[in-house]
C-alpha cells in the first residue's frame, strides 16, 4: 500500500503523522522534504529530491509543500491520501485550495484536523471558516505523544504497556489507533 501525507502548508503535522504510520505498519518513509529530523527516523526515512515510487510498496510518502507534475502523479498513484491541517488561517486557506485541486484531479483524500487544544477550537474553526461542507475524518489533539513515539522509537502498543506513558497519553491513544486500524483494514 502507498500512503501519502500531504498539504501545501508546512507545520501541520505531516512528518509526525508519517512517522506514526510508518512505525505502526512497519513501512519506510519516502520524502522529498529535507526538514524531517532524520536523527530519530534514520532507519526508516529515505530522502529523494524527486520521489520515485515505481516498483515501491508498503511506504508512507511525506511530501514537501509544493505541487508539481511529480507530486500529482504520486497523489494519483497513492492508495490513501491524508491531508493534515490545523486551525491557523493560512493552513485553512491552503487546505481549501488543495481540496479543490484534488477534487478537480479526481483524487480521493482523508482530512486530519491536527494540533487543536479543545473540541471548542475545532468547532469554532469550522464555523469561522464556514467549513461545514468539509468532512474531517480524524481529529488529532495537540499532544507530545507523536514526539515521544518518534524520540523513544516506540509504537502505540509500547505506550499502552508502559503504565506511566499510558496514563499520560491514554486519551490520545484511541484517536491515533483509529487511523492505524482503518489503514490496516484497507
Amino acid at each position: 500500500m502507498i500512503i501519502t501525507v500531504y498539504n501545501t502548508k508546512g507545520g501541520v503535522g505531516k512528518s509526525p503523522i508519517s512517522a506514526l504510520i510508518a512505525k505502526e505498519m512497519d513501512y519506510k518513509i519516502l520524502t522529498n522534504d529535507d526538514s524531517i529530523n532524520e536523527d530519530f527516523l534514520s532507519d526508516i526515512v529515505e530522502f529523494q529530491e524527486k520521489v520515485n515510487i515505481k516498483g515501491r510498496d508498503n511506504i508512507v510518502i511525506d511530501l514537501g509543500g509544493w505541487i508539481d507534475d511529480n507530486t500529482i502523479q504520486i497523489l494519483k498513484s497513492s492508495d490513501v491520501v491524508l491531508i493534515p491541517f490545523n486551525s491557523k488561517p493560512n493552513a485553512i486557506k491552503r487546505t481549501i485550495g488543495l481540496i479543490s485541486d484534488l477534487k478537480d484531479l479526481g483524487i480521493d483524500y482523508n482530512l486530519i484536523f491536527t494540533m487543536y487544544e479543545t473540541t471548542q477550537e475545532f468547532d469554532k474553526t469550522i464555523e469561522k471558516f464556514k467549513l461545514e461542507d468539509i468532512e474531517v475524518d480524524y481529529k488529532f489533539p495537540k499532544t507530545k505523544l507523536l514526539d515521544t513515539l518518534i524520540e523513544k522509537n516506540l509504537k502505540l502498543s509500547d505506550i499502552k504497556r508502559d503504565k506511566t506513558l499510558n496514563n499520560w497519553y491514554k486519551n490520545h491513544l484511541t484517536i491515533f489507533k483509529e487511523l492505524i486500524f482503518d489503514l490496516k483494514g484497507l
